[in-house]
């Protein structure tokens, strides 16, 4: 149905018989281990993820963070990320993933956040809400309080404030980050950006700008 809705293609004949195996649940599609007794034990088999390998400076194959599937087609992008990482041990570094809804940008940050972890990076998520009563900065708010600190004062009453007062909060909570990033590896990684107040945008060019020490690595998606 998706083919021929955005494409105006018709499955060929292999996807279609695969289709009609898969509804008769042809035992033909039984998973069987590989020549050599390499594959999952029986534990494994019945629904137990298998252990993850290790993570390294090139791997050819990321699995998830519970070790559940690996991560496909992704390789050349996280490769990107994870040297970027790797640069933000020197200076902060700041990347951005984009793409369609749906395309896997949640997920390869994941990843990303699982490799920094391994090497003793502090990760940090904030996510932005599409929910028009989610509250100004709330993925700041997130990436505060998995720092142990909380949005500046100023700000909860922040609609009687002057600009100025919101403009030294705003700062207050990027001199937390780069505070924070002076004393260890950090990776903060921002979801769904598109969905950002403005406040929260303010926040993130005030933190781009300021930034020029400290092991801070910022991934937008």
């Amino acid at each position: 149905e998706l083919f021929a809705d955005e494409l105006g293609l018709e499955p060929g004949v292999e996807l279609r018989e695969l289709q009609a195996a898969v509804l008769r649940q042809d035992p033909a599609l039984g998973w069987s281990a590989p020549p050599g007794g390499s594959g999952p034990s029986s534990a494994t088999t019945r629904g137990a993820a298998p252990k993850p390998p290790a993570p390294s400076a090139e791997p050819t194959t990321w699995t998830s963070r519970d070790g559940s599937w690996p991560l496909v087609g992704r390789g050349d992008q996280l490769a990107a990320l994870v040297g970027t990482l790797e640069q933000s041990q020197e200076r902060p570094q700041f990347a951005v993933v984009t793409g369609e809804p749906g395309i896997g940008k949640s997920r390869l940050c994941a990843e990303l956040a699982a490799v920094a972890e391994s090497e003793g990076a502090t990760v940090v998520v904030g996510r932005c809400s599409q929910d028009e009563g989610a509250p100004p900065l709330y993925p700041w708010a997130h990436v505060l309080e998995a720092l142990g600190h909380e949005l500046p004062s100023d700000l909860r009453l922040q609609d009687e404030e002057e600009g100025a007062s919101r403009f030294r909060a705003w700062e207050e909570i990027t001199r937390t980050v780069l505070h924070t990033a002076g004393s260890r590896h950090l990776l903060v990684i921002l979801d769904d950006l598109h969905w950002a107040d403005t406040s929260t945008l303010r926040v993130l060019r005030l933190l781009a700008e300021g930034a020029d020490t400290g092991r801070l690595m910022v991934v937008t998606t």
